[in-house]
């Protein structure tokens, strides 16, 4: 969380957005508030070096997530700042993995996209998040200018708008899992957020075999490639080049975009978007003030939406809203069910009621840890202790010993995290035999048979047949 006496002292702002103020007239109000606010502070240019990194770093980092900053950020290049320079060389340096963005592992984001309120501690992201949402809409009329590629089969986009946390990998295990037993043949094509496989494309499974590692892969990719033992998993940025790998090798020809929403190169038959029915739009700021990756209006893009961790609530006000802000598209209702908890090292595995009365110490590393420690709840535990990470964190072995500590002292008969968690300490985990983690399925809750049968049905416009 930002102090508010560093936040007043960014004097390093000032060069970069005056020269960006003539690319972006319409940064020009809260530049101006930024200059006034800033301007009283000019004796604290160190410790406003660090802040202007930090603002920098988030920006970089959410334009490689929206997986190519050439084109998210084409009139930064053309700037001649240093701002643009900046980006230049960070983002390239970030790409290769040599450097380590530590900035954003102490910056509490949710908290941050939580914010409605314009503080002068959130002018600098305010003016950031206008920047970035210039970025977006040059980059989106680009690609809408160009044709796209288009791959030989049926192609379905599971993507969202947000920054994490919707669910959208037990989403795509369970329409794979579908697309198999209904003959189909899937492959899952994503870009593998972490993975350090270093290559063009990168299979992390053939469909018979896992052939990458966590570190490689990713915990996600790997995690479908454990869970889909015949479905190819096949990481790459140019997901038309993991597609057609996936045919000739594979003869797949029901591809699956794990992510696939802000990737406009390639032509798809089918986009659903998944919601968090809790809190869908966050904020409602763009990056990196808010979590939207793109705006709100840019749903329209999307065929179908889907409302995730809804419980069996009936969700009628965003399903009102969706259907007379975007013309009455389909919108279904999901749920993140637990299915089984796993003690790997003794061998075991039990149904989610094995929890009930036990006395556990949870953990997570995900998008929304909070929602974690609220199924170990839901599930009857008794939860002593519990610590969040920020997504896909990279666990240390201090940071695991600490966790057992914390178990011994609080006398609790369990040490629990999620499967993706479990994925990621690796050799780690070995030999723990209170350690466990919870699966979960994703399922569809209000007309799933109407949401299979569109699937199908596109599926045959396509040219496939079950």
């Amino acid at each position: 969380r930002f102090a508010q006496d560093d936040l007043l002292s960014q004097v390093r702002f000032l060069p970069e957005f005056t020269r960006l103020r003539r690319v972006y007239p319409e940064a020009l109000e809260g530049v101006e508030m930024a200059e006034n606010t800033l301007s009283h502070n000019c004796d604290t240019a160190q410790r406003g070096e660090a802040l202007k990194n930090l603002v920098l770093d988030s920006l970089i980092v959410y334009l490689i997530e929206a997986e190519d900053s050439e084109i998210s950020a084409p009139h930064l290049r053309t700037a001649g700042a240093p701002f643009s320079q900046g980006l230049s060389s960070k983002a390239h340096r970030l790409k290769a993995g040599t450097e380590r963005d530590r900035t954003l592992t102490m910056v509490e984001w949710p908290k941050v996209h939580e914010k409605t309120t314009l503080s002068p501690g959130m002018i600098p992201l305010a003016v950031l998040s206008l920047v970035y949402g210039l970025a977006v809409r040059t980059r989106i009329r680009l690609y809408e200018r160009r044709p796209k590629k288009a791959l030989p089969g049926f192609v379905l986009s599971l993507g969202n708008l947000t920054v994490g946390g919707t669910g959208k990998t037990p989403a795509s295990a369970m329409i794979a899992d579908w697309a198999l037993r209904e003959g189909y043949r899937p492959a899952i094509l994503s870009r593998g957020y972490g993975g350090k496989h270093g290559g063009k494309t990168f299979k992390v499974s053939d469909g018979q075999h896992v052939l990458g590692t966590p570190a490689e892969a990713g915990d996600e990719p790997y995690l479908l490639a454990m869970n889909l033992p015949r479905v190819p998993v096949i990481l790459s940025k140019a997901r038309y080049e993991a597609g057609l790998l996936a045919h000739q090798q594979h003869g797949s020809n029901f591809f699956i975009l794990d992510d696939g929403f802000q990737h406009l190169r390639l032509k798809r038959d089918l986009d659903l978007v998944l919601l968090d029915a809790t809190n869908p739009f966050g904020n409602m700021y763009l990056l990196p003030r808010g979590p939207l990756r793109e705006p709100v209006e840019h749903l329209r893009r999307a065929d179908v939406f889907i409302l995730t961790r809804t419980g069996y609530g009936s969700n009628l006000i965003m399903m009102n809203f969706l259907k007379k802000k975007f013309g009455g598209k389909p919108t279904f209702q999901s749920e993140h069910v637990p299915e089984r908890l796993l003690l790997p090292c003794l061998g075991l595995t039990h149904g989610p009621d094995y929890l009930r009365g036990k006395r556990v110490v949870g953990f997570a590393g995900i998008a929304k840890p909070e929602a974690f420690r609220d199924t170990l709840i839901r599930l009857g535990a008794e939860v002593a202790g519990f610590k969040g990470f920020r997504d896909h964190h990279a666990f240390l072995r201090p940071e695991l010993q600490e966790l057992i500590s914390e178990r011994h002292r609080l006398n609790a008969d369990l040490l629990i995290t999620t499967e993706k968690d479990y994925v990621r300490l690796g050799s780690l985990a070995s030999g723990e035999s209170t350690l466990g983690y919870l699966s979960v399925r994703f399922r569809i809750i209000s007309e799933a048979e109407t949401f299979f049968e569109l699937i199908r049905g596109r599926a045959r416009k396509a040219g496939l047949t079950s």
